[in-house]
């Protein structure tokens, strides 16, 4: 099986290339930047998603059986500022890459969000009625139903996406242990709940889902509902440091160009009925597994004096 990872030097691109490789798959990476050096080697190529002869292109050289769409303009409030270009990538690009797929007859698997809820009715199932907040969730909902065109194909929302992978951007969990590494407070809202997804364990349930038989939507994440507070403060317990420097706060005490929906956990019973070799995780599990691969990583806990 010949699969193309677009998105493939992101955070959650780079766990499903290195995991499908592991799998034994013929695996290529395609995205806008190059990988980082300490990356899983794949045979690369540049992908430019508001370019539909570039994802031709690209589709032309792997002649691709399976595609995972990780690819997106993912930061909310960026999407807010710059609305032609979120569009242009999330839902146009999610466009090509839906017709590439059906030209190739490739098997798409696309990567959405939990924010296509306006987060006044969660935890939400896949069924659940969808009015997105803001520009990011409005483009992603667009790509949804590009992909719903194609008979052969899955859309795996997810949520609250954290990891570390050689030269990423920065995400929740890793600005939080930058700040408790610096002895700093970190702000957290007790009012924004979701279900956090280690990018290590949403790949495994991506490469489930795609090698079986399932299509339509799905939601893919990990198996805890928490809001922010209590979940980063589980993060500081889990990596050692004390929880009491996580402060609680509201969303709206916030300032951020987008609207966050207030409560988008998300349901994965159909997930583990279906497809019961995905493995959702825990919280603290799934921190714990992060934990292992940042040891050496990290500045170690800053502790009182009588502690030392």
């Amino acid at each position: 099986m010949r699969v193309l990872v677009t998105g493939g030097t992101g955070l959650l691109g780079t766990k499903v290339v290195e995991l499908a490789q592991r799998r034994g798959l013929e695996t290529f990476s395609a995205a806008r930047r190059p990988p980082a050096p300490e990356a899983p080697p794949a045979p690369f190529m540049p992908l430019d998603l508001t370019n539909r002869a570039s994802v031709q292109a690209a589709f032309e050289r792997v002649r691709p059986n399976l595609v995972i769409h990780t690819a997106a303009m993912a930061d909310v409030d960026a999407c807010e500022r710059e609305p032609e270009l979120a569009w242009a990538v999330n839902a146009e690009g999610t466009t090509y890459v839906a017709e590439a797929c059906r030209v190739h007859d490739a098997r798409l698997v696309y990567v959405s969000t939990d924010y296509v809820f306006d987060g006044t009715a969660g935890p939400y199932r896949e069924e659940d009625a969808t009015n997105p907040l803001n520009v990011y969730a409005e483009t992603k909902l667009a790509g949804e139903r590009a992909v719903a065109m194609l008979p052969n194909a899955i859309t795996a929302r997810t949520a609250v996406l954290y990891g570390w992978a050689p030269g990423i951007r920065s995400n929740l969990v890793l600005w939080l242990l930058d700040r408790l590494a610096r002895g700093e407070p970190a702000p957290a809202a007790t009012d924004q709940a979701g279900s956090p997804t280690l990018a290590d364990n949403l790949a495994e349930m991506l490469i489930a889902l795609a090698v079986g038989r399932q299509t339509g939507v799905y939601h893919v994440a990990g198996a805890t509902m928490t809001d922010r507070y209590r979940f980063c403060r589980l993060a500081a317990e889990v990596f050692g440091y004390d929880p009491d420097l996580i402060r609680p706060i509201r969303s709206a005490e916030i300032s951020r160009p987008a609207r966050r929906p207030a409560n988008v956990a998300l349901v994965i019973d159909k997930l583990r009925r279906d497809v019961p070799e995905a493995r959702p995780l825990a919280a603290r599990e799934a921190l714990e597994v992060l934990r292992g691969q940042l040891t050496g990583r990290l500045p170690r806990p800053r502790l009182p004096d009588g502690d030392r």
